[in-house]
């Protein structure tokens, strides 16, 4: 029985330590965004050579970002997983079709404002984190 409850403990610490680990690249990802995005604005708007280092940095960061949401994914049990993947699908999905209407509408001068990436992402991570609630219901 103590071996079984220490194996459950491990898991549960491994699980707390990606999801530590994913927060941090996910933090340190939207934190280079943000300065890739206004550092080239209102700071270093006629240097092409930083815009270009703080996009690469948060090119390269994003890459981390995704595998530690990989590892993440893999650190979790089956269901989890399940859940995630079903959310993410949904996200993916829906983003796409919603993005490429939302595109349509801009480019046929429907909505009188620029579509805009960010507010994709926005939908992106909605969905998601809606996706997961459902998923986590579901699955009780």
């Amino acid at each position: 029985m103590s071996n079984s409850t220490s194996s459950t403990s491990q898991w549960q610490k491994g699980v707390a330590d990606s999801t530590k680990t994913l927060a941090m690249w996910t933090g340190a990802w939207v934190i280079t965004c943000a300065v890739a995005t206004f550092g080239s604005i209102l700071v270093w708007e006629s240097s092409v050579a930083l815009k270009t280092v703080s996009i690469g940095l948060n090119f390269a960061i994003g890459l981390g970002a995704i595998r530690a949401n990989i590892r993440h994914i893999q650190s979790l049990d089956e269901m989890m997983q399940r859940v995630h993947l079903q959310a993410m699908g949904m996200a993916m999905g829906i983003s796409i079709v919603a993005g490429i209407a939302y595109s349509q509408l801009d480019i046929s001068d429907v909505i009188s404002f620029d579509a805009e990436i960010g507010h994709v992402v926005a939908l992106t991570g909605l969905v998601y984190g809606i996706g997961t609630v459902i998923g986590m219901r579901r699955y009780r």
